[in-house]
C-alpha cells in the first residue's frame, strides 16, 4: 500500500460550491500533489447531476476530494481504467463511512436486507450510481468531475437536515433523523468529511486495483428489488438486472424482457 497522502486541505465557512474552490485553486497553483480536501460549511451555489441545484444548508456536508490522474494505480491489461470505477468506489466509500458511525442507528443494505426499518434502525442502500439510500430516502449524492489533470468527486450528505425535493424526486432524509439516542455524541460535518477523505483515498489511491472485487463490493449494496425509472420517462417502469464490467446498470424491460445497459441516465 501506497503512503500517498497529502497535506492539501481547505476547511471554509462558505464557497460557491467546493466544486468550484477546487477548480481555482488548481489553477492558481494552491492545489497540488495526489489528494486534496475542500471542506465548506455551506454553498450558495452547489449543484447535483446534470446542472440540478443542490441544497447546500449549514450544518450538511458539502466535500469535493481532488484526485490526480497520475496517482491512480493503472489497472491489468484488458481491464476498466480506473476512473471508470470512481462512482462505485465513491459509493462503497460512503455507504461504509455511514454504517460504520457509531452515532446513527442503521442497519448496511445487503444480504437479503430489505429497505424496511428492522431492531438496527434503516436499511442502507446505494441506488445507482452513486446515490445513498436510508430507508428509501435520500440522504447523499456524488458528482464526479474532472479539471486539468484531477478528478474532482464531490460529496454532499445531508447531516443536520433534510432539505426539501423541489424536482418531484426522491424523498430525502438526514442523519439526525437516524441519530442514536443513547450515545449522547454528535454527528458533525467536519468529522464525516475526515472519514469519507480517509476511506476514498485508501479506496482509490492506496489500494491495488481489482475490478471484480469492486464490482462485488458494489453490487451488494444494492437493493436488487427496487424498480428504477428515468427522470426523462416517468412511465417506463425497468427491473436492474445487473452491473457491466464498467459499471454500467444492466436493466430489462418487464413486460417485453428486453435488457439494456445504462451509462448515464438520471434515474429517480
Amino acid at each position: 500500500m501506497q503512503n500517498t497522502r497529502s497535506n492539501t486541505e481547505f476547511w471554509l465557512e462558505t464557497c460557491t460550491s467546493t466544486m468550484d474552490v477546487a477548480k481555482s485553486r488548481i489553477d492558481d497553483g494552491t492545489l497540488t500533489g495526489p489528494c486534496a480536501l475542500i471542506c465548506s460549511r455551506e454553498q450558495t451555489q452547489g449543484r447535483g447531476t446534470s446542472g440540478r441545484t443542490w441544497s447546500s444548508v449549514s450544518g450538511n456536508l458539502h466535500l469535493t476530494v481532488a484526485i490526480s490522474r497520475e496517482s491512480i494505480l493503472r489497472p491489468a491489461p484488458n481491464q476498466p481504467a480506473r476512473e471508470f470505477q470512481l462512482p462505485l468506489v465513491t459509493a462503497v466509500a460512503m455507504h461504509r463511512v455511514i454504517c460504520m458511525c457509531p452515532l446513527v442507528e442503521v442497519t448496511p443494505g445487503g444480504g437479503g436486507c430489505d429497505s424496511a426499518a428492522t431492531e438496527g434502525g434503516a436499511a442502507v442502500f446505494v441506488k445507482w450510481p452513486n446515490d445513498i439510500l436510508i430507508g428509501g430516502e435520500k440522504v447523499a449524492g456524488v458528482l464526479i468531475e474532472s479539471h486539468k489533470g484531477y478528478y474532482l468527486v464531490g460529496i454532499g450528505v445531508n447531516v443536520e437536515t433534510a432539505p426539501p425535493v423541489k424536482d418531484g424526486g426522491r424523498k430525502s432524509t438526514c442523519l439526525r433523523a437516524h441519530a442514536r439516542t443513547d450515545t449522547g455524541g454528535i454527528i458533525t460535518a467536519e468529522r464525516l468529511a475526515r472519514s469519507l477523505y480517509d476511506h476514498l483515498v485508501a479506496a482509490i489511491i492506496e489500494s491495488p486495483f481489482d475490478q471484480d472485487q469492486i464490482l462485488k463490493d458494489y453490487s451488494g449494496l444494492i437493493d436488487w428489488t427496487q424498480p428504477v425509472v428515468r427522470r426523462d420517462r416517468p412511465g417506463e417502469i425497468l427491473k436492474p438486472v445487473g452491473l457491466s464490467q464498467w459499471g454500467g446498470l444492466i436493466v430489462m424491460d418487464p413486460v417485453s424482457h428486453v435488457q439494456e445497459t445504462l451509462s448515464s441516465e438520471y434515474l429517480w
